[in-house]
């Protein structure tokens, strides 16, 4: 249950940009923070982002900090991340002594900071938005209507528009409506039986994956189904399974896994690692009808 909503942006307002996983471009973040400044908002960020370790981009430390300051900054209502790759999941236990802000920002990220937004969604109860990273997820190429849901929602004060995805394909029809939860696969999957890992219960679960082969999505999947993760889930819907195999193949293993899965599911919608992106407010009361291929928000994310 939602408690908290963050306000909307506005022109002028600050957005930090942090950083929990991998090293990235600075060209890249250059080129992402042009687009958020020509959508007239401000952007900060601490030069910890720049830091490698490795795969890492500095030390737990150092990239839990990096949050932290972007967290408490004053000034900004924003936080959205320069990239995913690894990382989060590392420093995930050392968010239990991170004290909650009393007022809720926007939080946009995807990926590897699935963790991160299931923990600020279901521990804080402050609704997250699954969208693009700076760095590489947005520049002069970025598909329209990626950017178009980004700006969407972050600065709309009303209930958004539903998304429709006409080249999505249902697998089980029905209408249900449920809060939205979920993100990466692989790392929802990461936090099962810890004490971070994610509720479906009485919700509708959105899940993506990138460069997994289908009998690793599989496994995944009943890994999912043998922890009781599909028991009480009230829907599925499946984002962008980018790889070297056909959807085909990804079609098949979902058919087969679920096949006794008697709720709605909708497969291939744009959200997640995909070409185009659109930005998924989770927590948020939903509406998944399959015959109109839709997902429909009957609520703000924002105040």
């Amino acid at each position: 249950m939602i408690k908290e909503y963050p306000e909307p942006l506005i022109q002028h307002d600050l957005i930090s940009i942090a950083q929990l996983s991998s090293p990235f471009n600075k060209k890249h973040l250059q080129e992402g923070l042009k687009v958020l400044e020509s959508w007239g908002f401000q952007t900060q960020y601490s030069s910890r982002i720049f830091q490698k370790q490795g795969y890492l981009s500095g030390s737990d430390s150092s990239r839990l900090q990096n949050f932290v300051h972007a967290l408490n900054h004053k000034e900004s209502k924003a936080i959205l991340f320069a990239r995913g790759g690894y990382g989060a999941l590392r420093v995930l236990q050392a968010f239990k002594k991170i004290k909650q802000p009393k007022t809720p920002k926007i939080i946009v990220g995807y990926s590897d900071l699935t963790c991160v937004l299931l923990y600020i969604l279901q521990e804080w109860n402050w609704p997250v938005i699954y969208g693009p990273v700076v760095a590489k997820g947005l520049n002069a190429q970025t598909p329209a209507r990626t950017l178009k849901s980004l700006k969407t929602v972050l600065t709309d004060d009303q209930l958004l528009e539903p998304y429709t995805f006409k080249k999505a394909k249902a697998f089980k029809h029905g209408t249900v409506k449920a809060p939205l939860t979920g993100g990466c696969l692989s790392l929802i999957c990461s936090t099962l039986g810890t004490p971070f890992e994610i509720n479906t219960d009485n919700k509708i679960l959105f899940i993506e994956d990138v460069n997994e082969k289908p009998h690793a999505i599989d496994r995944m999947l009943m890994q999912l189904k043998l922890a009781g993760k599909f028991k009480k889930c009230k829907g599925l819907v499946v984002g962008s399974m980018q790889g070297d195999f056909p959807a085909s193949h990804y079609e098949a293993v979902i058919k087969s896994v679920l096949k006794d899965f008697s709720k709605p599911i909708l497969f291939g919608i744009d959200a997640g690692h995909g070409k185009v992106q659109v930005s998924l407010p989770l927590g948020i009361q939903t509406e998944l009808n399959t015959r109109q291929k839709s997902l429909t928000f009957l609520k703000k994310h924002n105040k």
